[in-house]
């Protein structure tokens, strides 16, 4: 299910309800791209069963209308993006996964780039410079935000381009290597307000070029987003057909069983479940506190409303960084009470890991 994409060159802003506002996918500076692509599977067999990779597979950044081209990433060799693919004929299903940096400087000129660690997890990782002064236990602590796990064995590090040579990560407390997350840098001069990604692809044999246009995106200073990520177990096909294994990549980099979306969103405490449980003789032999939170955001389409739930039903569901549990629920989003708005809108409890205390008698 291509919840992202249009169904064609025209922005679906262009089909809204009477009392709909534009809609656009939210990101900020310090943000990546995380895009995923299916082919309908009747075109890859129509087209002789392969699908394009290599320089035949290209990516680019145009206006909202799709007329104007703003960025050019190149196709997968660049090595501007990380991209995987796989043809899986057995279940008839065709996916591309993107993950790509911000090209655009910001209203400051300035130009907000992606590096990375190696680690493992229980690693003692100490992030200083550059803006960061963070020390924690990978993979057993909370990642603190807007750190962000690439793979089980990378650390991302969102940074400006300036700032580089001030940062420092020692892991153990050993220095580390930074590493470059994107093998070639890219950042371009001039802020980009709102865009789409074109997608194109190209069949040798047939001549055919297809192209695909995400829904826009939007670049926002002011307004609360948060980092929605759903990691599910790597031999899942999750219910928008989406895959998370065997793919192939044009560099190591990103994991393989990740949905990152973007959310205009709040998500704060409110009052906690407490819990005491006593025996006949009135003795309490039990304690229980979970921590709860209000999960609330602005009006969305039903195609984004798709996209955010897909990555609440993972295994592990995250938003900064932080797994919360969803329990007792039976809905993410809500609809609204008026005829001629067709957007939801997430309004939901979540709750962290409950803590239980037993005592003996």
């Amino acid at each position: 299910m291509n919840n992202i994409f249009e169904s064609s060159d025209n922005s679906a802003n262009c089909q809204l309800c009477p009392s709909d506002e534009p809609f656009f996918i939210p990101f900020t500076d310090e943000d990546l791209f995380a895009i995923r692509l299916q082919v309908p599977y009747a075109l890859v067999e129509l087209e002789g069963g392969g699908i394009p990779i290599n320089a035949n597979f290209d990516v680019a950044i145009y206006d909202e209308l799709g007329t104007t081209m703003l960025f050019d990433f190149g196709d997968m060799t660049s090595n501007k993006f990380n991209v995987g693919y796989r043809n899986n004929a057995t279940d008839k299903l065709a996916e591309y996964q993107l993950y790509l940096p911000v090209p655009f400087a910001d209203q400051g000129g300035a130009v907000h780039i992606h590096r990375y660690v190696d680690v493992a997890e229980g690693d003692l990782v100490q992030v200083v410079g550059a803006g960061y002064n963070e020390v924690f236990y990978f993979s057993q602590d909370q990642i603190p935000y807007p750190l962000y796990k690439i793979s089980d064995t990378k650390l991302g590090i969102p940074v400006l381009s300036g700032s580089v040579g001030s940062l420092v990560v020692n892991v153990n407390n050993a220095s580390e290597t930074i590493k470059q997350v994107y093998p070639t840098d890219v950042g371009v001069s001039g802020e980009a307000g709102c865009f789409r990604f074109r997608i194109s692809l190209s069949y040798t044999g047939s001549g055919n070029v297809y192209h695909y246009f995400t829904k826009p995106f939007k670049r926002i200073k002011c307004d609360e987003v948060l980092r929605v990520t759903g990691t599910y177990p790597s031999n899942t096909i999750d219910c928008n057909s989406n895959m998370h294994q065997s793919f192939t990549f044009n560099y190591t980099m990103f994991a393989q069983n990740m949905l990152i979306g973007n959310v205009y969103a709040d998500c704060e405490e409110i009052a906690s479940v407490v819990k005491k449980t006593y025996n006949s003789n009135s003795f309490n032999y039990k304690s229980e506190k979970q921590r709860r939170f209000a999960f609330k955001s602005d009006p969305c389409p039903k195609w984004y409303a798709d996209h955010i739930e897909n990555m609440v039903l993972a295994k592990l569901f995250e938003i900064n960084n932080t797994a919360y549990i969803m329990e007792g629920v039976e809905s993410v989003f809500k609809d609204s009470d008026i005829d001629s708005v067709s957007f939801q809108n997430i309004d939901v409890n979540l709750q962290l890991r409950k803590c239980e205390k037993v005592f003996s008698c």
